[in-house]
Formats: C-alpha cells, structure tokens, sequence
C-alpha cells in the first residue's frame, strides 16, 4: 500500500510537470545530437519544383497550404508566398526522400522566424505537412544564405499543419506526452583530403569559403516521439534505450538500443503512416535543412499573364529559366523586368537555346544595349535572331560580333535607318553604343562611314534586308577604324566620308579607272591625299560570312595598308582547321612597307595581300611558330629587283616571284617554308 501511494504521488508530479511542459512548448527538448559517421548517407541537393519528378502531387499539396487561411496562423500578417525556386530535395535511399519549402512573407521584419514547410511522403502517395520555425536574426539568415554555419540548436519549432495526424502507438495505460525531437548532423564538403572534408564540423566558421561543388552543412532530423510512465500492471515494456527494466519510467533515443536501427541515421527509409506505430521514434525521423529564399525571381514569374508564364514554366525550357533568373537576381531592375518580358514575348525560349541567348544578350552586354532590345519590335529581335544565327554558322571566324550587335540595336532601336538625320545617328554613337569603343573624337565622320558602308551594301546586295545591310555596314565600320589606327597622325585626322563617293570593281582585278593611283580618288577623306578602295571579293554570295571586301587604305604619305591578315582565310574558304592560310608574298611588315608591293598595289591590277592569287593552303605545321626564313627569302627577291620600276613593272615583277614561291610550296609538300629553296 505505501509502495502504490508513493507511485501515486509520483505519478501525479511528473503528470503535472508534462503537462505544463505541453503547455508552454509544443515539444519536448533534447540535448543537441551531432552524428557525423559515414552510416549518415543523405543526399540533398536544391532544385525548383518544375525539376521534381513529384510535381503532380506537390502541386495539389502547395495549393492546398497556399489556399488555407489557417495554415500560417504563427505569422504577423501579410501575403505569404511558398518559394517554388529554391527547394530542399533530400534522399534517405531510394525510396524516402523530403521536401522542404520556404516561406515569403510581405512586410515582414528582419528579425522575423525563418518558416519552412517540409512535406514527407506517405503510402497513398500524398503528403504530410510539417511548419517549422527557426528564430533567427537577420544577419544569421544571411549567413545561411551565403553558406556559412549557424548554430540552431533551440531555436527550432516544429508543428503539424494537420492537427492529430501523428498517433503514438500503444504502450499501455499511463500517461503519454509526445513531440518532435530534432537532432543534427554535420556532412562535410565533397573536397575530401586524407579521408577528410576541408570544410566540417571542426572550422565552421570557415564554411562561407568554401568552393567544392558541394558545400557543407547541417541536416536536422526530426523524430516523433512520446515519453511515458508505465502502467504497473504491465511492466517492462517501455522504450528506453533498451536496458529499462520493471517499473521504470523512461525515454526512447532515436538510435538507441543494442541494435543500429534505420541503417544508423534513424531516418525513414519508405513513407510511413503516421497514425500507426509512432511515438517510439522507430525509423520515422523526418529530415530537412534551413532553408533560405536565394532568388525572388519566382515572385516576377507569378505576376505575368498566363501565356509569358506557360513559356517559362515549361519543363523543356529549363535552361532558359535559370539563364533568366540569373540575370533577374543580378539585375532586379524594372529594365531588367521588361527586358525579360520582351524575351517571353517573341517566344525566345522556343526559338533559340539558352546558350545562344546567353550569347546574344547577355555575356558582356550593357545594360543600355538591354534597354533597347526592349524597344525593337518582334519582328526586328526575330531578324537580330536569324543575322546571329548566320553569322554563328559561319564556318570562319568572325569579328566583332558582340560590338557589331550593340551598333545594330541602338541604331534600330532609335528610328529607321534611311530616315535619320546626321544628328540622330550622331546621338545614337555617342549615347546609345559605340562612342566608348573609339577616341571620343570625330563623331561626324564615324556617321558618315557607317552611312557609307551602309549605302555600298544597299547597292551591291539588294537581296539583303536593310536591317541586314545595317548590321554589316556597322562591323565594317569598325573594321575600318581599327585599320586606320596605324594610318592617323597624332592631330588626329580620320575618314570624313561627308562628300564621298564609293567606287568599286567585281572580280579579281580593279577595273584601271578605279585604280589606286593618286589621281583617283576612291573615297573622299579629310586630307586630299588620304585615300581608300574597295573591291569585293564573292559578290553573289548572300551570306555575311563569304562575301568580302578588300581595302586599300592609303595614308597621308602615300602607304597603304591592307586591313587584317586573317581575311584571307574567308577570301579563299578555307574551313579545314588543320590547314591554315599561308601569305605567299608574306604579310610581315618589312614586306608590305617594300617599295615594289607597294607600288603593285597602286598598279592598274592592284595588288592586294589578301587576294585569292597570295593565298594557299597549308598543313598547319608547316608554318608553325614563325617562317622568319621565307620572308627573309621573300625579302631578298623583292631587294634584288630595280629600284626605279614602274607600278605596272613591280605588279609583274612580283607575280614572278609570286609564281615561283607558290610551285615551291605545291611541290614540297613535306617541307617547312622556313626550309624552301627557289
């Protein structure tokens, strides 16, 4: 009798002591666990819900929170948002896996809990939900968000979103209080030296350094579990840690007993019941990890019309989204927004790739040349598109192409090209995309050279569109600018193009009336004796790619200079990439500044270095690191020939020697050029 009393009374103090912890806290607490063993074997990785092979029944699941007046009752008020973007995907094997979602709350503040909703599988293939809370600072958020370690052990609140789900399984009379206990594991980063992580539980502080792919961190598992008092009548049977005997109250350890449960992480392996054998935290623990919103970007994605957002949303458009995401979170600007939507608009995501777009829009462009992609019409990005699109197919290597694209758009961005005034194409160069490129100087004349060249494309290529003709006429521009770097004096003096008229021949040779001799002028420049001639090479080509022009840029003193070596490569359609274009009368400068090439080129068939009748093709190793001996060879001809040879003379005169290199190299085709004799 004494001994039922004194049970009785103890009964009634520890009933006391549960119940009031109930009241005051909805779980139990539990000393903080840290289990780092190799047995621990989640997998985690952040994904969006459009990357889930559960969308389907995820969806149901959000909406059904989402829609639920009650369900965030713990917040301060607000719109909340479920963030589909960042996403907590965690694996427990094959067949257990959770998902763990953050919350949005407008106007909250920055001392506000961070909310997850962490859903965990069940048989029927639905969800159960779980809130959980973390009472974080703002700069602890923070931390998480730049992958740094904060301790949160007491800070955590767990509850069920559906009230009474969780059942604990019978132990007999006696009393029962039950909750979530939650215990931490630290993974260490997959840079792994000597068996060991760089990044662990041993240098937390350091975790925010880390540059491995995958990063360190925390999982916190999440037990349901009930502590009892045994009914006398039935004793030994409670949980404990496996050595509780008799009468014994006691507490069951996620883990404990004689033997490793749940492969050694307690974690569960399968969906389970909750309403059946709970309570004795038997392989039922529930894993997540804080999770932080890293990119609002889904917010935008929600506020656009139901058309824009089927595009993005698109599963196959997945690449594109993320592209998208991440220029918004760099860019969240109202131009940023409108940029996007401009995209979305024109259906980019199902015309080109994502690495196209990248390419396009994004990589190195500014934020003015974004700004007006967003004024062009569909049809003029459509034809942006289709221009880069020929130029990537291009079998050569092309110039200047991000530059190219900054003239093009600022330029149809702002008016149509046969309509603009000198002015408007003045404020176009130097506001909207190309003053920064050059010397501040001479706006003027760099007008007037892109309205040549945009002219001399109309002319000669009326199948081209004008938009085309403008994109072309813009990288000749600059082309053009950057040959003259050697050719402007120090004053300052470039192209005035204002009153010029543009000549040109057809085929391989200069008709004689347009030749380069000093009294032809081929097109105007500020200094009466500087001129420039053209003659283009592959006139019925209908691709930017073949179609060439050579120029002969004639300084105040009377040199020319023959614009960039690596023409020649397009000239003769040369695509194989082990043979390169080899200059048979060579391009090194001593060459091109000698008297009789320079005269040639003056000649009535002008001569010019990349013209198809200077090129061959060579196997690549043949001109490996440098032929310094061929242009020494080359050189030595051209000093042995009469100093006082008219133009006409130095043009046959060089094809002599021309001939007679060109057969030296057909002939010896397992020669070096340093090693030709002839």
């Amino acid at each position: 009798m004494k001994n039922n009393s004194i049970f009785k009374l103890l009964f009634l103090v520890i009933s006391i002591f549960f119940f009031n912890s109930c009241r005051n806290n909805d779980l139990l607490t539990e000393n903080e666990t840290y289990n780092t063993s190799n047995e621990f074997q989640l997998t985690s990785k952040t994904i969006r819900l459009d990357q889930s092979q559960h969308k389907v029944a995820l969806s149901v699941v959000l909406e059904k929170i989402q829609s639920s007046p009650n369900t965030f009752s713990k917040t301060t008020g607000g719109d909340v948002y479920i963030d589909t973007d960042n996403i907590t995907y965690i694996e427990n094997g094959p067949n257990y896996h959770t998902y763990t979602f953050n919350l949005i709350q407008n106007n909250s503040s920055d001392n506000s809990s961070l909310e997850n909703i962490v859903l965990t599988p069940l048989p029927d293939g639905t969800y159960k939900e779980l809130l959980v809370s973390y009472k974080l600072t703002k700069q602890e958020k923070l931390t998480l968000q730049t992958g740094g370690y904060v301790n949160i052990k007491d800070k955590v609140t767990t509850t069920e979103l559906s009230k009474g789900t969780f059942t604990p399984h019978s132990k007999g009379a006696g009393i029962t209080t039950c909750g979530f206990v939650e215990t931490y594991t630290i993974r260490g980063c997959s840079d792994i030296h000597n068996g060991v992580s760089t990044h662990n539980e041993n240098n937390t502080s350091e975790w925010e350094n880390c540059k491995a792919d995958r990063k360190p961190g925390v999982h916190m598992t999440m037990t349901y579990r009930c502590d009892f008092i045994n009914d006398t009548n039935n004793p030994g049977t409670g949980g404990g840690d496996g050595s509780s005997s008799g009468n014994e109250g006691g507490t069951y350890v996620p883990g404990g007993g004689s033997t490793t449960p749940c492969n050694g992480n307690g974690i569960a392996t399968g969906p389970f019941d909750p309403t059946e054998n709970v309570g004795d935290g038997n392989c039922t623990g529930i894993p997540t990890i804080p999770t932080v919103t890293l990119s609002t970007f889904f917010l935008y994605v929600k506020s656009l019309p139901s058309d824009l957002k089927n595009i993005i949303n698109n599963p196959s458009n997945s690449a594109f989204y993320d592209e998208l995401k991440n220029y918004y979170d760099a860019n969240s600007s109202e131009d940023s927004k409108k940029f996007i939507t401009a995209v979305l608009k024109v259906n980019l995501p199902n015309t080109i790739t994502a690495t196209q777009f990248r390419k396009w829009f994004l990589d190195g462009y500014s934020q003015t040349f974004l700004h007006n992609v967003t004024l062009l019409s569909p049809d003029k990005i459509q034809e942006y598109i289709e221009i880069n699109k020929e130029i990537e197919t291009s079998p050569y290597e092309e110039e200047f192409i991000k530059e190219t694209n900054e003239a093009f758009v600022a330029f149809t961005s702002y008016a149509d090209i046969d309509s603009m005034t000198d002015a408007q194409m003045e404020y176009v160069i130097n506001n909207n995309c190309c003053a920064g490129m050059f010397i501040q100087n001479f706006i003027h004349e760099k007008t007037k050279l892109v309205v040549a060249n945009y002219q001399f494309n109309r002319k000669f290529y009326p199948e081209w569109s004008k938009r085309k003709c403008l994109w072309e006429a813009s990288r000749e521009t600059l082309q053009l600018l950057l040959d003259l770097g050697g050719l402007v004096p120090a004053i300052g003096e470039v192209c005035d193009l204002t009153n010029a008229a543009i000549y040109y021949s057809i085929g391989d040779n200069l008709n004689g009336s347009l030749s380069l001799a000093s009294s032809v002028p081929v097109v105007g420049w500020l200094s009466s004796s500087t001129k420039m001639g053209v003659k283009v090479v592959n006139k019925t080509a209908s691709d930017i790619g073949s179609r060439q022009v050579l120029k002969w840029i004639v300084g105040n003193d009377g040199f020319i200079k023959f614009g960039y070596s690596n023409q020649l490569r397009k000239v003769l359609k040369l695509t194989d990439a082990t043979k390169q274009a080899h200059h048979i009368i060579p391009w090194a400068s001593k060459i091109q500044a000698h008297p009789v090439v320079q005269k040639a080129a003056k000649s009535m068939n002008a001569f010019h270095l990349n013209e198809a009748l200077n090129g061959i093709p060579v196997a690549s190793w043949r001109n490996k690191h440098n032929h310094f001996d061929y242009n020494d060879l080359i050189f030595t001809k051209l000093e042995a020939l009469p100093s006082n040879l008219t133009e006409e003379q130095a043009y046959m005169e060089l094809m002599v020697i021309l001939k007679k290199a060109k057969q030296a190299i057909i002939n010896n085709p397992n020669t070096h050029l340093n090693d030709l004799v002839f």
